[in-house]
């Protein structure tokens, strides 16, 4: 029996942000480890203390923080972290590895190996799926794992020689090597329901944080922006049998009674969704539930069985209010498409959460105006606005390869220095043609005092609180939660 720990890096903490949910895919390895007999933690690096504020549209402002408390050893964290490997003793510790906190993900690797030098350190991770020749430069990382982890990670705690594990790269006498990739597994029960009782701080986490679920991996839609190439384009669901067990479980252990479904789009099979639904009835599993979904996939009749079954909001991805950007970043509607489909929301009283983005290449200051106009006229109940980030292997990062406009790759120093939203761009001052960077960053920082007026007028809460109703006669609690985070987040 091995000891393994899992670490994800610190990163809303360093910005000063609260975050919600806890590492789902780690849970789900450590839960395969667990089942085949190895002791498993998992620590968050963002979850072990309450702090920070709930307002995510100011994210990209806060970035400064992070960068200088990457610097910061003092932190509480690393204490925690300190005291963890010392108690627990790992023979392996794996971190994640995203592209925006990569240099986070470095920092916990070394302070790691500082603590604990015998400790075989393991990268995973959807930076090191799309970039793995970033994490081959960086030797603190004995092991990286591409692809999905469950089956790679159970092979390298079992000792399995290195070169006959598929999906990894090492380094063996000063050489590194990188075996032939992992096929995906089909059954993704095989894995298990996750066991949330091996968080560190599993009780710092409130009932709602425990509801998250995975149900599936991979979207069919190829955005152009979207790093869920990973998976290939290819979705591979859980039986309905084992994700209801999973909210049944959840609900008896922990009181959550809300639930998050965060697969890219649930709604990708509607025949699954229906039986989702009809089963969370026939059980009288009598939980509530949201989820995202491609606006593409939703019809009136589901929504309303949805509804009937407990979900009361849904997430989409709009992204533009150009038809012209459509085309660029390959959502498959129009404007007038966009229009019929956000009124079903509104037609069968479900709150929908649109997202927006500004920064796109090809955008001009005309289509950004147009984008925040298109969503005054839709009303979504709460609208998400965001800059376009570079995600290494996108359609569009590709693109901008070839127009120059960005970098195939990054000097490891640089992710210490540059700001995560500015990655791979091959000028770190952002700007558009035809607009400089001080237009650019004026238009920003207009676009978003809008939005942040918009979802705090009185229709925009009223919705919210409508919407929760239901969840508040049931349970005192959520609304108690709900209003300290209203207070947080105003």
């Amino acid at each position: 029996m091995k000891h393994v720990l899992f670490v994800q890096p610190p990163f809303f903490r360093f910005i000063g942000i609260h975050a919600r949910y806890f590492p789902y895919q780690f849970v789900s390895m450590g839960t395969y480890l667990k089942n085949n007999g190895h002791r498993v933690r998992i620590l968050e690096g963002d979850k072990y203390e309450e702090y920070g504020n709930l307002d995510f549209s100011d994210q990209e402002s806060l970035y400064d923080n992070y960068l200088q408390n990457l610097k910061n050893f003092s932190d509480p964290f690393w204490k925690t972290l300190e005291k963890e490997i010392q108690n627990f003793k790992p023979d392996y510790i794996g971190i994640t590895v995203w592209t925006t906190f990569i240099a986070s993900a470095i920092r916990t690797a070394q302070y790691c190996r500082k603590i604990c030098p015998s400790a075989i350190i393991i990268a995973g991770g959807p930076h090191v799926t799309l970039l793995p020749k970033d994490i081959k430069k960086i030797d603190i990382f004995d092991i990286g794992v591409i692809g999905e982890g469950e089956q790679t990670i159970l092979e390298i705690v079992n000792s399995k020689p290195l070169h006959l594990i598929s999906g990894i790269f090492y380094s063996e006498n000063g050489v590194l090597k990188q075996n032939e990739p992992r096929p995906f597994v089909e059954n993704l029960d095989d894995f298990g329901i996750p066991d949330r009782s091996i968080l560190i701080n599993e009780k710092k986490y409130e009932a709602e944080d425990m509801g998250l679920i995975m149900s599936s991996r991979g979207c069919p839609f190829k955005c152009a922006y979207c790093a869920t190439a990973i998976w290939k384009n290819k979705v591979r669901s859980r039986s309905v049998k084992s994700v209801v067990e999973e909210i049944k479980l959840v609900k008896k252990k922990y009181g959550t009674i809300y639930f998050t479904l965060k697969d890219d789009s649930f709604t990708v099979n509607k025949n699954r969704v229906y039986d989702f639904c009809s089963k969370l009835k026939q059980e009288k599993v009598d939980v509530y539930w949201e989820c995202n979904a491609n606006l593409t996939t939703l019809d009136r009749d589901l929504l309303i069985e949805m509804r009937s079954a407990g979900c009361m909001a849904i997430k989409v991805g709009i992204e533009s209010g150009s038809d012209r950007i459509h085309k660029i970043i390959n959502k498959k509607f129009s404007n007038k498409i966009i229009e019929s489909k956000i009124k079903m929301f509104d037609d069968i009283d479900m709150h929908v959460t649109c997202y927006f983005m500004m920064g796109i290449p090809g955008e001009t200051k005309e289509d950004i105006l147009k984008t925040l106009n298109f969503a005054y006229k839709i009303k979504p109940d709460f609208i998400s606005f965001s800059v376009y980030e570079i995600f290494p292997g996108t359609k569009l990062h590709k693109l901008g390869i070839e127009e120059n406009s960005a970098i195939d790759h990054m000097e490891i120093e640089d992710y210490f220095k540059i700001q995560p939203h500015n990655y791979f761009f091959a000028n770190h001052k952002r700007h558009l043609a035809g607009m400089t960077h001080d237009e650019f960053d004026s238009l920003e920082r207009s676009i978003k005092q809008k939005v942040h007026k918009y979802n705090r007028s009185p229709r925009s809460i009223y919705r919210r609180i409508k919407s929760r109703l239901p969840l508040y006669k049931k349970s005192f609690g959520y609304f108690f939660n709900d209003m300290k985070q209203f207070v947080k987040w105003i």
